[in-house]
């Protein structure tokens, strides 16, 4: 028989708090951030969907750009080729998942308006022993969710009226001659 102590623990995917260690941790699922750490999900789900951070994804368009304007095509082919694969490798994609889990999974005492690089790796490295299926899980739900809100606000956005603003003749003056 195999001794269970060997494997990764197995957290429901539902679960709404777990101890790691020594340290309670509570899933906050709601998906509300402040303005720091929404900017952090911003920079971790897109190193997440695309494998890249983005200044390095600007750069590499910023090549393709140049090697087209001089007429490399084969150079711009090559690095739009990088960019694909990178954003079709998973196994780069582990590690961001990890960080945006760290933006909504908290301690009872932890301030959720501020956010650093060295909280969140401590959060990883307490929760080292914990399958990696119910954090990618978590970070993909995390992603939807943000998603979802933001298209739901659009919505709403658009969903209130707006003056016309399009040009039209303008009706005469009492004065002038129709």
């Amino acid at each position: 028989m195999t001794n269970p102590d060997l494997y990764p623990v197995e957290l429901d995917p539902s679960a709404s708090s777990f101890v790691a260690n020594g340290h309670t941790y509570y899933v906050e699922r709601e998906g509300r951030l402040s303005v720091e750490r929404d900017g952090w999900l911003e920079k971790f789900g897109l190193y997440a969907t695309l494998g890249r951070q983005s200044t390095v994804l600007v750069a590499d368009m910023r090549r393709v750009h140049d090697a087209l304007n001089d007429g490399k095509l084969a150079d711009a082919a090559i690095i739009v080729d990088n960019i694909i694969k990178a954003a079709a490798d998973m196994s780069i994609k582990a590690a961001p998942l990890y960080y945006i889990c760290t933006l909504f999974i908290n301690r009872e005492d932890e301030d959720r308006k501020s956010y650093s690089l060295e909280l969140g790796k401590q959060k990883i490295a307490d929760w080292s022993g914990i399958s990696a299926f119910f954090f990618s899980h978590l970070a993909l739900s995390y992603l939807q969710i943000t998603a979802e809100s933001w298209k739901s606000l659009i919505q709403s956005i658009s969903a209130v009226p707006t003056v016309d603003m399009t040009l039209q003749t303008p009706s005469p003056l009492p004065f002038e001659s129709k």
